[in-house]
């Protein structure tokens, strides 16, 4: 901050120049004059905050000076010393808009105190106009955008008002978004770091490509460029996409994708939007740290309804209980659909129920009953082809397992009543006792029969289901391990560790590294 002392007397000027540490109040330069008409020149080029003059000098008095700075400035302040207490002269300064008004001989105590002040006060100006003027900016912005505002000659004036860039009558648009995983393992802080770093990754992209960027949210953000006379401009935002990319997965483990609009006119800014948040969907299809054209895209005909292409094929392999002919179907399933741009995420998700479908289809007419609400239910938070895929898969595995493992024919209809509702209720606390009173046994001859009809112990055979789930967890999923036995029906993390090295022959971290 600035300030200018004005007073025709040089003791006065030089001593409260020099007299006291306006440095350590928070001055960054202190400039002098002995007149109104030096100081008027000195406040035209260096704009001083806080003025403190004398009110008679000659040449251009006090008064005369501060009707002239105020004139130039309403946000200067202004403190009048003087040696005469007529009520007149404090009337025309506050007439003229003096902040303050003090008698000499001036108290330094005073005035450092009345300085500070009207310091304190400069600075909450200073932010709240820096406030209005972010809001007046978001408001034009947004209405630039909603397409409220479509005059090209008004959208260059705010462009260049409040973004100091020059746009000529076409641009594209750039969405970048974070690349969101279902489970954040990271602390909050490594987040906050990250998002940061996308920030200013992004920042300077725009700066580079003398652009606009526009942060709709910590993990959205736009950036409008004018397209005139740049051929190579592709090329360039392919190489920020790549260097913004292995920058933040060196640092952070996390990806973003991007999407890019056609070249469209500075009156339809509204489009450009549209055509890379459409480019942009298409990165569920794609896959993390995508960057989409939208002129690669194609239009979807809503006439167009999605299927399984060998529902019948399918089919037959659920009813001979053919795992792997199954899971290879599945596969080629997906691989059509990625190789097929005419998808949004909410047609490979209604393939993915219809596959689903066909499962109980053909396990109802087997008779067979299984339930997947909860499934399903994951299925609307997935946001990658990727994981659709492998919940798809992961379904029709646990249902293989399943059927593998319920041949009644083997065991005593109890015990078999037990392994069904053991697999549905691993995750519970059970013992043989709930089990014996579940299917109206004693204990002792539950524990006797199961043995007898499975070939192990209830609670082997317990473990080695909670821990295939524990397995599929460690495979599928981002829990860590302490999560994962809460999860599946452990009480003591100890004794889950010590369980599965005994079945698997090492840790669970070291079966997910094996992976």
């Amino acid at each position: 901050m600035k300030l200018l002392i004005v007073d025709d007397e040089i003791q006065i000027r030089q001593g409260i120049k020099e007299g006291i540490d306006w440095k350590s109040y928070g001055f960054d330069e202190v400039f002098d004059a002995e007149n109104g008409v030096v100081a008027l020149d000195i406040f035209r080029s260096f704009q001083p905050e806080i003025i403190i003059t004398d009110i008679r000098m000659p040449g251009m008095d006090g008064l005369e000076l501060s009707k002239r700075i105020r004139e130039l400035s309403k946000t200067c302040k202004i403190i009048i010393l003087s040696g005469y207490s007529d009520f007149e002269y404090a009337k025309t300064a506050l007439r003229i808009g003096v902040n303050e008004y003090e008698l000499k001989p001036v108290k330094i105590k005073s005035l450092i105190q009345m300085v500070a002040q009207l310091k304190a006060k400069v600075e909450k100006e200073a932010a709240n106009e820096q406030l209005n003027r972010i809001a007046r900016e978001q408001q034009m912005v947004d209405s630039i955008l909603q397409g409220e505002i479509s005059n090209s000659r008004e959208i260059k004036r705010i462009f260049r008002e409040y973004y100091q860039v020059h746009f000529d009558k076409s641009l594209i648009c750039i969405v970048a978004d974070v690349d969101r995983i279902k489970t954040e393992t990271q602390p909050s802080s490594d987040n906050e770091g990250f998002y940061s770093a996308f920030s200013q990754q992004l920042e300077q992209m725009s700066q580079a490509l003398e652009g606009i960027l526009i942060e709709k949210s910590s993990q959205l953000i736009y950036i409008l460029v004018s397209q005139h006379k740049r051929s190579d401009l592709n090329d360039k935002i392919q190489s920020y996409f790549k260097k913004i990319n292995r920058s933040l997965h060196e640092i952070y483990q996390k990806s973003i994708s991007m999407g890019v609009s056609t070249i469209g006119d500075l009156e339809n800014i509204p489009n450009v939007i549209e055509e890379a948040n459409k480019a942009l969907e298409k990165k569920f299809i794609y896959g993390r740290a995508s960057l989409i054209f939208y002129k690669d895209i194609q239009a979807v005909h809503e006439s167009q309804h999605p299927y399984v292409v060998k529902e019948n094929e399918l089919k037959e392999y659920i009813m001979q209980s053919n795992a792997e002919s199954a899971k290879q179907l599945i596969n080629d399933e997906f691989d059509h659909i990625s190789q097929s741009s005419l998808l949004t995420v909410f047609r490979v998700k209604i393939i993915c129920l219809e596959l689903i479908h066909i499962l109980l289809r053909s396990l109802n007419e087997q008779r067979l009953e299984i339930e997947l609400w909860k499934e399903e239910e994951e299925l609307n938070h997935l946001e990658w082809m990727e994981d659709c895929f492998n919940w798809v898969i992961r379904i029709y595995e646990r249902v293989f397992y399943d059927l593998s493992k319920s041949n009644t024919s083997r065991h005593n209809p109890n015990i078999s009543k037990a392994i069904k509702f053991t697999r549905k209720h691993f995750q519970e606390e059970l013992s043989i006792e709930v089990l014996a009173n579940y299917v109206g046994f004693t204990p002792n001859y539950f524990s006797h029969l199961f043995k007898k009809e499975t070939g192990i112990a209830f609670n082997e055979f317990l473990n080695k289901t909670r821990i295939d789930e524990a397995k599929r967890l460690l495979k599928q999923s981002n829990l860590v391990v302490y999560e994962i036995s809460e999860k599946i029906g452990f009480q003591n993390y100890k004794y889950f560790i010590q369980v599965f090295k005994k079945l698997e022959g090492y840790s669970p971290t070291k079966y997910r590294k094996n992976l």
